[in-house]
């Protein structure tokens, strides 16, 4: 069933020869493999463009015991002194090497950071980190260094190959979840959000448990009609509603996508004299979630501003 779980998950491929990668990055990651040595990695680049999926799939391949945390949820201290620490003293059953994959490493604190840095050295003989980041500039200098860099970054001599392989595990995946389509309606999905390919997936699941089918309005209805939702809540004063709204997007989207769609779809529904006042507020939030701890008190507290500040067009 569609709802049951998220695709993304689902069909997150497990070996490297699986992965859309760009050619570069996959000939490196299959030299790892054979040579079974994998250093301490950077991987940075776009959101949805691999890099949390490469770093899995290294671990699988190779066998290796590996954590993965998200710095945007975990991001104090603490997180050195409880899960890194136990997971790294460990001793594993399966290999000699365990990996702590460090996901949106680019929210870390810079005091976690410059511990990190030490964690690195003193677990070098049995552990090896994996940071991805959206924002590798965010990451101070002693851990660049300590680590190969990876950048996702698509080249244009591989853009139209990995486009025409996305298009066919989106195909794949619907045939699997015997979901009807539109070849032409997925392919203007792609074009729209390539390389991002865990928003396509998403938002295809998402369009697909409201139609049933993947048909050529879900460019503009899929957004428009949960945008439409939330700003219905917003207009009636109605928290609770909200809240449900953004419980749900966030299970799928990911909250600057969110910020996003709302600013694109402003002029339908806020007083021209109150847009000023929304641009404002969702350039602060865009800033804010970006090191926020909690991205669902993050969006909370912007819908609260949001029904406070904005004069809403009538339904």
């Amino acid at each position: 069933m569609i709802e049951n779980q998220l695709w993304v998950e689902s069909y997150r491929p497990k070996k490297i020869e699986d992965c859309v990668l760009i050619d570069d990055i996959k000939t490196v990651a299959q030299g790892i493999v054979e040579k079974r040595a994998m250093p301490n990695m950077m991987l940075v680049g776009s959101a949805g463009t691999g890099k949390t999926t490469l770093a899995q799939a290294l671990c699988n391949e190779l066998e290796y015991d590996f954590i993965k945390i998200n710095c945007s949820n975990d991001r104090g201290i603490d997180l050195l002194r409880t899960q890194l620490v136990q997971f790294a003293s460990s001793v594993s059953l399966n290999s000699d090497m365990k990996v702590v994959i460090l996901d949106e490493a680019d929210h870390m604190t810079p005091l976690l950071q410059a511990g990190l840095r030490n964690f690195i050295e003193e677990f070098h003989k049995t552990t090896r980190f994996v940071l991805t980041a959206n924002y590798p500039g965010k990451i101070i200098e002693p851990l660049h260094s300590r680590c190969a860099v990876l950048d996702f970054t698509i080249k244009s001599k591989d853009k139209a190959r990995m486009a025409a392989e996305i298009m066919k595990r989106t195909i794949g995946i619907l045939d699997k979840e015997g979901v009807k389509y539109d070849k032409k309606a997925v392919a203007e999905l792609i074009t729209k959000f390539f390389p991002d390919f865990r928003r396509i997936i998403n938002e295809m699941q998402r369009y697909a448990s409201i139609t049933g089918v993947i048909d050529t309005g879900i460019l503009g209805a899929l957004e428009t009609l949960s945008v439409k939702d939330f700003v219905d809540a917003l207009r009636a004063k109605s928290f609770k509603k909200a809240r449900t709204w953004i419980v749900e997007n966030l299970a799928v989207t990911d909250q600057q996508h969110i910020y996003r769609s709302i600013y694109d779809n402003l002029a339908d529904y806020v007083e021209p004299s109150s847009i000023p006042t929304a641009i404002l507020l969702i350039a602060n939030y865009q800033y804010r979630g970006m090191t926020s701890i909690d991205p669902e008190v993050q969006m909370s507290a912007f819908a609260i501003e949001l029904m406070q500040s904005l004069e809403w067009k009538n339904d």
